[in-house]
């Protein structure tokens, strides 16, 4: 679609780049702090983007099952 730049206003055009903006950063209210495990069993906590990112990070790392202690 072609244009001539000059037909655009200016409150017009910064309202447009403000809303792109919103829509370009992250989401601030979802701050999905979750708790991972690292190979060796250490608790680290790691912060998910969304809820679908948070269940995929449990799932990966999970909290290590506690070993028989038998001798």
């Amino acid at each position: 679609m072609w244009f001539n730049p000059g037909e655009l206003s200016k409150t017009k055009t910064e309202s447009q780049i403000s809303k792109l903006a919103e829509l370009a950063e992250p989401e601030k209210a979802e701050n999905l702090i979750v708790k991972c495990y690292t190979p060796a069993g250490n608790p680290i906590e790691v912060q998910a983007r969304n809820a679908d990112h948070a269940a995929w990070l449990l799932r990966m790392n999970p909290e290590p099952k506690p070993k028989d202690t038998q001798p």
